[in-house]
């Protein structure tokens, strides 16, 4: 059917280019294209016999109709190129076979599967085909786009069961510098992402840009380049702790996690073993999307090693339901026991700021100030009284890391605000990492501080805290390098970071809150026993005990007459003030040498 629809197109093309030599009306066609006008093959698509196309070539996924295929001059250039209000590009892209696949089991053999990344939020996979070195996918996708000036991006992996999937290679393929309408098929060699490999085999793809006018084509252009799907917010999950679980396990204990649905995203904490009150205090973050749901799904489960796991219990949570850009505790249990699972979630919606596109890479601009410079002005403080500001935070690079003298320093940062945490990309083996990422906060205290920590990942141990920094968020402006300090705050750490940071807030807002407890801050790790803390503590209420006890014993003498001199001017001072002290001049007293400090 495809090759049909594609002979009767260059048909079309032949019959166009025949007008254009007789002195048709094609060529002004043309030149009405070369300055931004529109011209379709009336319908054309009908002709073909188009009707409908899954967005990203797979099934429940929304639906276009396609209206006309748009004509492409001969002179085509892309810096030329105008889409029109009802266009879109429409991308179809065959991942066909893979050749000569370097053996990445032990067997000789490797289990392949293609990931396809375009930008940020579009990330499609193929089937994984087990024990094959030469693959055979013939798998279709297709997505709609109004941007193709960026780079899709074809991952190969090898599927491991146990452990992360290893990258066999990769390469780059260029939408801009494909004409459309031009079917082409290509064996192309993947870079080697296999140490100490050149050669890692190759990949046989084909492609076809295509111009399509369809009615959903201006939906297309509001969401940019992510497809069919718009960017509402971020959900920010924190799980704490577990209550009085039920032992699932023959000694009497459990191997508890738990695990977090929205949408077809999912996450899991790590397992803690033979426990019956677990402590996970992890972070999660969630992309809401419009075609995620509203719907939290969160379960707890038992690890069976081996088998299959043993759900505990689950529960739904309707995001739409918490308010949003405020801290909501949940807890749920089970029925007919005192078992309770305690989480922290924050639904973070970007389109309150007025923004209806704001994402976590996003520049600071202009057009993002203004908005938010109005939000919180004071014209309109009482829209949102809970709202005092929003932080903005661009984390740009770290430099000065030492080197360590064994193994690859692999940084990476962890942003944290009241009870707001976001954890940057890991940088493998880098000295001098950029990110040039930025992040936003709800700020619903203006006194709280921002902290910033850099981390060095470590794969068999602990990671290694290299340094940290504490901002006030009344000093949150402009671009600025912090040299890190240790943990305590206190000692010089390692490496500096260059951050920008701007904060919107509404002073009034903000003065008003200041009257009002701190928020809780239900990341903190619970105080661990420190022996160096209860030596301090036992020698500071010693030394208090003795002064007691030399108070004491020099009230006893003075009663006693044991020195006449000291007991002689004791009791002329007592006479003196019981005879001309009165009980008011006390607090007076002490309110005068208040004013004098």
């Amino acid at each position: 059917m495809a090759d049909d629809c594609w002979q009767k197109f260059k048909d079309k093309i032949s019959e166009l280019r025949t007008e254009e030599a007789e002195g048709g009306q094609a060529s002004s066609r043309r030149e009405n294209r070369s300055e931004g006008s529109s011209h379709y093959f009336k319908d054309f698509g009908n002709n073909l016999n188009i009707t409908k196309l899954t967005s990203w070539g797979r099934k429940g996924h929304p639906e276009h109709d396609i209206i006309e295929i748009t004509e492409v001059p001969e002179d085509w250039d892309i810096s030329k190129e105008i889409l029109a209000d009802d266009e879109c590009y429409r991308i179809t892209l065959t991942i066909i076979r893979g050749n000569n696949l370097i053996a990445m089991d032990s067997n000789g053999m490797s289990d392949p599967f293609v990931e396809v990344i375009f930008g940020r939020n579009i990330h499609l996979k193929t089937r994984t085909i087990n024990k094959n070195c030469n693959p055979v996918w013939n798998e279709k996708f297709t997505l709609y786009i109004d941007d193709r000036s960026a780079l899709a991006n074809l991952h190969v992996f090898d599927y491991d069961f146990f452990g992360s999937n290893d990258r066999i290679g990769y390469l780059d393929l260029d939408l801009a510098s494909i004409p459309p309408f031009q079917r082409l098929t290509i064996t192309q060699q993947l870079g080697s992402s296999v140490e100490g490999e050149d050669n890692v085999g190759s990949l046989t793809y084909s492609y076809l840009v295509e111009i399509v006018k369809t009615s959903e084509a201006n939906d297309i252009k509001s969401i940019g380049t992510k497809g069919q799907e718009r960017l509402l917010g971020i959900i920010q999950v924190t799980v704490i702790e577990g209550i009085d679980l039920p032992p699932m396990n023959s000694d009497g204990s459990c191997d508890p996690f738990v695990r977090l649905s929205l949408g077809s995203h999912q996450q899991e904490t790590r397992t803690i073993p033979t426990t019956l009150n677990p402590k996970w205090r992890e972070n999660f973050e969630f992309r809401y999307l419009n075609t995620s749901g509203s719907i939290l799904q969160v379960s707890l489960w038992d690890q069976e090693v081996g088998l299959s796991d043993n759900m505990i219990g689950d529960t739904e949570i309707d995001l739409k339901k918490i308010t949003p850009n405020q801290p909501f505790k949940y807890i749920f249990g089970l029925d007919h026991s005192n078992t309770k699972v305690s989480l922290l979630i924050k639904v973070l919606l970007f389109a309150e700021l007025g923004a209806a596109e704001l994402q976590l890479q996003k520049e600071i601009n202009d057009a993002e100030s203004r908005i938010l410079h109005d939000q919180f002005s004071l014209k309109n403080t009482l829209n949102d009284m809970g709202n005092v500001g929003y932080l903005i935070v661009k984390l740009i690079r770290a430099t000065n890391i030492p080197n360590k003298g064994i193994g690859s320093v692999d940084p990476f940062v962890v942003i944290e605000i009241e009870n707001c945490r976001s954890v940057t990309p890991v940088r493998d083996n880098n000295l001098e990492p950029e990110w040039n990422l930025t992040y936003r906060f709800p700020v619903h205290d203006y006194h709280s501080t921002l902290y910033l920590s850099l981390w060095d990942e470590e794969d068999l141990v602990s990671n290694v805290l290299l340094g940290r920094i504490a901002i006030p968020l009344f000093n949150c402006n402009g671009l600025k390098r912090y040299i890190l300090k240790d943990a305590k705050l206190e000692g010089v750490g390692k490496g500096e970071l260059v951050v920008e940071t701007a904060i919107f807030y509404n002073p009034l807002r903000a003065a008003i809150r200041t009257f009002t407890p701190k928020e809780e801050i239900i990341l903190k790790e619970p105080t661990k026993f420190d022996i160096t803390l209860l030596q301090r503590d036992v020698k500071r209420i010693t030394a208090q005990v003795e002064m007691l006890q030399d108070a004491t014993e020099g009230l006893d003498n003075i009663i006693r007459w044991r020195s006449k001199p000291t007991s002689f001017v004791s009791m002329v001072m007592f006479v003196v003030i019981v005879y001309y002290i009165e009980i008011w001049m006390v607090p007076l007293a002490l309110g005068f040498i208040l004013l004098w400090s």
